[in-house]
């Protein structure tokens, strides 16, 4: 039979309160699907994610903003992507020139 972890434990946990070890040991427990101890910590783990998630819905302004923020991200890493690509291109090209050209100077072509 497992053992569960105290009320306490529990909830110091969900507090970030515990030492790391003793934090591995309830994740373990947990992530082994304990429905009994996911039920106890339920009540406690929404009011302190509640407590912490805005309580009204962005405006469509922030909404926008947001948006606009992720897609020039996203933009931003696939430029610099796309440039990386064509500079391994580059030098891809480059060291296979100068070993073309070692090779047929030293007659092996």
């Amino acid at each position: 039979m497992e053992t569960h972890p105290a009320s306490a434990k529990l909830e110091s946990f969900l507090l970030g309160r515990l030492s790391w070890s003793e934090m591995k040991s309830v994740v373990v427990h947990l992530l082994r699907g304990c429905d009994r101890c996911r039920e106890e910590m339920e009540p406690a783990a929404m009011a302190i994610l509640s407590s912490r998630w805005p309580q009204r819905e962005p405006s469509p302004e922030e909404d926008a903003a947001y948006d606009a923020a992720i897609s020039a991200a996203c933009r931003r890493v696939l430029e610099t992507l796309r440039k990386e690509k064509k500079a391994v291109g580059r030098q891809a090209l480059e060291t296979l020139r100068r070993e073309r050209e070692s090779a047929l100077t030293a007659g092996r072509v």
